[in-house]
């Protein structure tokens, strides 16, 4: 009897030190893989990912950079002489007015944006042709015969 319970114990004890080894590799592997994700460039290249592919993250960065571009035109639209700054008071308020039509108006001023940005395209497209079409054109000069 005692040679049949020990029999089992070492067979039960073989399939736990089986059992062991197993985990053990799988948690070398795991760790492979975390210690490979945490060097610099994997965690800055994740992180970029992961930004790029958040909408919400996304739609924030547009209207930052969308603002951000606003207050520069406002700012070339009131200063006086290129490369001043504003003029002090309306230029702050034309800021601060432009900021927050931005704010509360996003979407009708991204599909404006598109609409003057789409005509701006056509005409210069426009004016590209005219001009080739002129270079083209031939002109004739009436010959004098005397």
């Amino acid at each position: 009897m005692k040679t049949r319970s020990s029999f089992m114990l070492d067979q039960q004890i073989a399939i736990l030190e089986e059992k062991r080894d197993k985990d053990f590799t799988a948690l070398q592997q795991q760790m492979g893989t975390i210690s490979g994700n945490l060097k610099a460039p994997n965690l800055m290249k994740n992180a970029i990912q992961q930004v790029a592919t958040d909408p919400e993250v996304r739609s924030v960065f547009k209207k930052a950079v969308f603002g951000l571009l606003m207050g520069i035109v406002a700012d070339k639209i009131v200063s006086l002489k290129p490369g001043k700054k504003s003029n002090g008071l309306l230029g702050m308020a034309l800021n601060v007015g432009i900021n927050l039509l931005f704010a509360n108006r996003y979407a009708v001023l991204k599909s404006t944006g598109a609409l003057v940005v789409t005509a701006v395209v056509a005409k210069l497209k426009k004016r590209k042709e005219r001009k080739r079409l002129a270079k083209n054109e031939v002109v004739l000069i009436p010959s004098t015969s005397n």
